[in-house]
């Protein structure tokens, strides 16, 4: 006969859940499977003081909530909740897209911010509906531990994790005209290993190029800009070619977002 002593609570302290049973003697548990050394319907937890059963604990369903609202998002737990402590972890699902900075409300307490990278608030369309995301109380704020990246604009394609690339050139102008349009745009003038790598890509970026286009890049000259794009042998589109030229005269360009 094998027998294991019965525990059957298992009490999660950043819960602060507590439970006791008191039993007359030891339980023995026999059985020939582990089907037949177990013990079942052990309720979840209602209230604050309620313990939690080591499978609910295993399962984390203590701390996976939906949540409604755009940059409020308000949700419950299964289990009530004790004032918030230093490590206490959630799994939340968003029922839309955010626009701005997030404060999250869980079980009718005071919102609280949710930050990413210690101290920064959240950009627009970080959070994604219908997405878990995970995040952890620092005693202060919420801190999303998910990784995530935020869509690129409108216009834009990823060329990377990091980096959104322009999908058409803009109009032709002069270098320090077309550089201060991407950053008015809170932007860049794609560097050349950035228009080199979304050219070579996948086909996306050399389809849609007519002329030279401007990067921000040294152009091995004195004082002239480096443009890329264009052969100059046969004139066509190019991924591995381009030259140099003043900048005060005008060429296409495309700018280059963070993510």
């Amino acid at each position: 006969m094998r027998s294991a002593a019965l525990q059957i609570l298992l009490v999660a302290a950043p819960l602060l859940a507590r439970a006791q049973v008191e039993l007359p003697g030891r339980v023995i548990l026999s059985g020939d499977s582990a089907t037949d050394r177990q013990v079942l319907g052990v309720a979840g937890p209602l209230e604050a003081d309620h313990g939690v059963p080591a499978g609910t604990l295993r399962r984390q369903h203590y701390s996976f909530l939906p949540v409604t609202g755009r940059d409020t998002l308000r949700g419950n737990t299964v289990q009530p909740l004790p004032p918030l402590e230093e490590g206490m972890l959630f799994t939340f699902v968003p029922d839309t897209t955010n626009a701005g900075p997030v404060h999250l409300e869980l079980n009718g307490q005071a919102a609280i911010p949710l930050k990413r990278n210690v101290s920064d608030d959240l950009d627009s369309a970080v959070l994604v509906s219908g997405r878990p995301y995970l995040a952890v109380f620092d005693g202060l704020h919420f801190q999303l531990l998910t990784q995530v990246t935020k869509p690129c604009r409108a216009g834009t394609w990823a060329l990377s994790r990091t980096t959104c690339i322009q999908a058409l050139p803009d109009t032709a102008v002069n270098f320090y005209t077309a550089a201060n349009s991407c950053a008015n745009r809170n932007g860049r003038l794609c560097t050349f290993a950035e228009w080199h790598s979304a050219c070579t890509l996948d086909g996306r970026l050399l389809a849609t190029i007519t002329d030279y286009e401007w990067v921000d890049h040294a152009a091995n000259d004195n004082n002239k800009a480096k443009r890329v794009g264009i052969n100059a042998i046969s004139m066509d589109p190019d991924c591995y070619d381009g030259g140099h030229r003043d900048p005060l005269l005008t060429s296409t360009y495309r700018c280059c977002f963070d993510r």
